[in-house]
């Protein structure tokens, strides 16, 4: 987008005017997103997944948290205890399309996807998921978990990667706490209505399939895991627009 040298204030109502005329796009597809005329931005697959769900979320309007609080009045942004719950849809989702974002990598790559080390990655991050909920989300909320050591380093790649200090933050996630030892939400500040998902993965129950595969051994006896790939299994639902 190209800026006139001028004055802060009317620069940035310039800023708020074009992206008020112009969409966030999400894509499944390439890992990316992007909006009006900049280039895309490619995510990891894990920072990719991350982003991708509060996009939905956004999107879909999620009910239990929002830019203004948690509860059952605000939507559109997950609170982190529900990214520790292997029944709601966010951690179910979050793990998915983590899945589907390293198995589309991998294809590309034409990489061997029977060789397990492929799969550390993924399986790493499953299992300290998984250990996490088991903890209780509630336990230790000081301490860090996968989802909140990808969010910081969404922001930090997004610092790197979009060099307009007027568009970034209109991309970048916001975490923000209630009260001293209140609940962290986390979210995008992007008009919902102007979020734009392509290439959404509707066919889920293959996801389900390789987590199972891969790592099931290892987390088999484990009940939040179970729970969380039933939570797979019931996601198309769960993504519609509400």
């Amino acid at each position: 987008m190209p800026v006139e040298a001028t004055d802060p204030e009317t620069l940035a109502r310039r800023v708020r005017s074009y992206l008020r005329a112009d969409r966030l796009i999400v894509d499944f597809a390439s890992r990316s997103l992007s909006i009006g005329e900049e280039t895309p931005i490619v995510l990891s697959n894990k920072k990719f997944a991350l982003y991708a769900l509060m996009a939905i979320a956004r999107s879909r309007g999620w009910p239990g948290a929002g830019p203004e609080g948690v509860g059952d009045d605000h939507r559109g942004w997950i609170a982190r205890r529900d990214y520790l719950d292997p029944d709601h849809p966010a951690a179910a989702a979050l793990v998915a399309l983590y899945t589907k974002a390293v198995w589309e990598t991998m294809k590309a790559q034409k990489s061997d996807t029977e060789d397990p080390k492929k799969w550390e990655p993924l399986s790493q991050f499953v299992i300290a998921l998984c250990e996490k909920m088991q903890a209780g989300a509630g336990s230790g909320s000081a301490t860090p978990d996968p989802v909140t050591d990808s969010l910081s380093k969404i922001n930090d790649d997004l610092a790197e990667k979009v060099p307009n200090d007027y568009v970034r933050p209109f991309l970048c996630p916001v975490r923000i706490r209630s009260g001293n030892r209140g609940a962290y939400r986390s979210g995008l500040e992007f008009p919902a209505e102007k979020i734009d998902l392509r290439n959404l993965p509707s066919d889920f129950a293959q996801e389900k399939s390789k987590i199972e595969y891969r790592i099931g051994p290892a987390q088999g006896s484990s009940d939040v895991f179970k729970r969380l790939m039933d939570g797979i299994s019931r996601l198309p639902k769960a993504l519609e627009r509400r």
